[in-house]
């Protein structure tokens, strides 16, 4: 499908990079982030650009699997290492107020246009090759394409409220189930060893429910976790059935949280204490996320007890 490059505000870039810097797009005006949806029905986006990615001339919708708008969305699916895809107009509004850089936005041909006006600057597909660019069952017939948020260890580590580490944890469900309970239970951040499913996965992100846009991510090996806590000064907990049931402050530390299967692997294991909640031994363990659940709130108790 032939196209021609848009100029101005509302383009979509077309490199790996953006050319427009995530801190501009996140400085533009207020209502640009956070009402895309404007009064006369149209979707407008401050979409980075550059000429590499034509958008379609006209509202004819892609029907090749070929195009290069349909394989960049489905890459982002599947790979999720620059570019991620979110759904949902209100997950795509979230995320550009909350200074996520957007690429570009594609939506289904078949969805009535009620559900969100009539849309600008948006790339129609085929009904057929959009439910390839969804997982849910009941897709809201929008996708939005962004750079994936970059964060650092050193920038999360530094905050002094208290790190969770996903060692190992293989279901994008519970990654994403974590992300949101770091972000109910206020902690600074959440690293994840390699091996373990990524947050910014489709999966992980619906599990989230929202709360991976407010939550710093990164990726960072055992090695690297434990050089720079100590660097810091910061006290490695780790998750564990056999450690100690009660009487640890976890403000501040370093919560760790192992595989479903196999736990905390064996670098962290030896570098940390380990901690157990007392059950009444009726189930032989807990699911991750539950414990998760279990141990941030008895962490952000202990925080607020101190206020």
């Amino acid at each position: 499908m032939e196209g021609r490059p848009l100029s101005g505000a509302h383009a979509v870039y077309g490199g790996r990079r953006p050319t427009t810097p995530a801190a501009e797009v996140a400085a533009a005006p207020l209502e640009a982030r956070v009402a895309p949806f404007e009064a006369d029905g149209l979707l407008r986006l401050p979409l980075a650009h550059n000429e590499a990615m034509p958008r379609p001339d006209s509202p004819t919708p892609i029907t090749s699997r070929a195009n290069q708008w349909f394989r960049r969305f489905r890459d982002a699916l599947a790979e999720h290492e620059r570019e991620i895809v979110v759904e949902g107009p209100k997950m795509i509004s979230d995320a550009i107020a909350g200074g996520w850089t957007p690429i570009a936005v594609g939506r289904s041909i078949d969805v009535a246009p009620s559900l969100f006006g009539q849309v600008d600057d948006v790339i129609p597909f085929a009904a057929d090759l959009f439910s390839a660019l969804v997982e849910t069952k009941t897709s809201q017939g929008v996708v939005g394409l962004f750079v994936r948020p970059q964060s650092t260890l050193a920038a999360i580590m530094e905050d002094e409220r208290l790190v969770v580490v996903l060692d190992g944890v293989q279901d994008p469900g519970n990654a994403g189930t974590i992300v949101r309970l770091a972000a109910a239970f206020d902690a600074a951040g959440v690293v994840v060893t390699p091996g373990t499913a990524d947050p910014f996965g489709p999966k992980a992100i619906r599990s989230s429910a929202g709360a991976i846009l407010s939550v710093p991510t990164v990726t960072a090996t055992p090695g690297e976790l434990v050089a720079v806590a100590a660097r810091r000064g910061r006290a490695l907990l780790a998750a564990a059935a056999e450690g100690s049931a009660g009487g640890i402050d976890m403000t501040g530390s370093v919560l760790i949280f192992g595989s479903e299967g196999s736990g905390v692997s064996t670098l962290l294991r030896q570098a940390s204490r380990l901690i157990a909640i007392p059950t009444s031994g009726r189930v032989e363990s807990l699911n991750v996320a539950a414990s998760a659940a279990i141990l941030l709130a008895r962490s952000f108790e202990q925080r607020q007890s101190r206020r």
